[in-house]
């Protein structure tokens, strides 16, 4: 596995900053004279600085959605199966997205909602739920985000390992989209929790066809959607206490309706 390879094998993924920085505060004009203009000057940058906001925290508008114009059924990637469909990874390992309980839709106004429910492996009870956004769906090899950065899967060489994520390339019949954004809410013993999901800076997600092979099989998929992720903690719960950040993965194969009749 190379440097850029993701693995969920037991490997930590590194720590990603999710908070942006403030930039310097502005110095006073070079030149300005002793007295009460200066005194003046040195006042607004006092204020300047003590005014900086602190470092924002994910919030999602609240938007009315477009009409649905197309509909998927969420499954997993056979051969990916030990590559998980949502990875929050740390506090949410022991957490799975189950295909059945969440759903995809594609708009008319061209973004789509991923709606998720993150369960709890010990207790189905507890889980996490809400809507992520994608947003900025244009062609992968459009120039405007062609520098961004795309990953794909990669199928377990050997039974048992864990399948991962690698950067992958723009290719005529893939789109990105450019934005994913959504916060989930805890039930259970994760009531009163929220967390905030974005796609990872400077990267992409992809969607479109993809294959691979495992071992002797080759296989093929028609739509899939492929991104690496980070979460911010909003607010915690005192049941079950979440770190304040991470990283991780999303792996889907999105089947239209006829598809599952």
């Amino acid at each position: 596995m190379d440097e850029q390879e993701i693995s969920f094998g037991g490997v930590a993924e590194p720590m990603v900053e999710a908070a942006p920085r403030i930039g310097d505060v502005p110095t006073t004009t070079r030149g300005v004279r002793s007295g009460p203009i200066a005194a003046v000057v040195a006042t607004a940058v006092i204020v300047a600085a003590t005014a900086l906001p602190s470092p924002a925290k994910f919030t999602t508008p609240v938007t009315t959605p477009a009409a649905v114009s197309a509909s998927f059924s969420i499954q997993d990637i056979p051969v990916l199966e030990n590559l998980e469909s949502l990875q929050l990874g740390s506090s949410f390992e022991n957490f799975t997205l189950f295909g059945s309980e969440c759903s995809w839709d594609d708009r008319a106004d061209g973004t789509s909602t991923l709606r998720v429910r993150l369960t709890s492996d010990q207790d189905p009870s507890t889980f996490l739920f809400g809507d992520l956004i994608l947003k900025g769906r244009v062609p992968s090899d459009d120039l405007e985000v062609v520098s961004r950065e795309l990953f794909a899967g990669v199928a377990p060489e050997t039974p048992g390992a864990g399948g991962w994520l690698r950067k992958a390339g723009p290719a005529p019949d893939v789109d990105v989209y450019t934005s994913l954004a959504g916060t989930l809410m805890g039930a259970g013993d994760l009531e009163g929790a929220t967390v905030a999901v974005r796609n990872l800076p400077g990267t992409a997600v992809r969607r479109g066809p993809w294959a691979t092979s495992s071992g002797r099989s080759s296989v093929s998929f028609d739509d899939t959607v492929f991104a690496r992720i980070i979460w911010l903690r909003e607010t915690d719960n005192a049941e079950l206490s979440i770190q304040s950040e991470g990283g991780g993965s999303l792996s889907l194969y999105l089947a239209s309706a006829s598809d599952d009749e």
